[in-house]
């Protein structure tokens, strides 16, 4: 008998309908897990304005809760 070949996942070269393939299966799970996800948050934030708020501090702009009041009354300064 012979003995099995271990194949070099890495050296095989697919062809460009099965990366589509697996391209598409992928992007599908994660619109299938995101979706309600975005339906979720959507809810949430249109319940009442405080929903809204942390909604939008929290997902939106995740890291908008760190600025200081000054930095956000202040015209000056350039957020960009």
């Amino acid at each position: 008998m012979r003995r099995a070949v271990f194949f070099n996942l890495t050296q095989i070269q697919m062809p460009v309908g099965a990366v589509t393939s697996i391209t598409h299966r992928i992007t599908g799970i994660l619109l299938a897990i995101g979706i309600p996800f975005c339906i979720y948050l959507l809810d949430q934030s249109l319940r009442n304005p405080q929903s809204y708020v942390w909604t939008s501090r929290n997902v939106v702009k995740p890291n908008s809760h760190w600025r200081t009041t000054q930095e956000t009354t202040d015209k000056g300064v350039n957020y960009e």
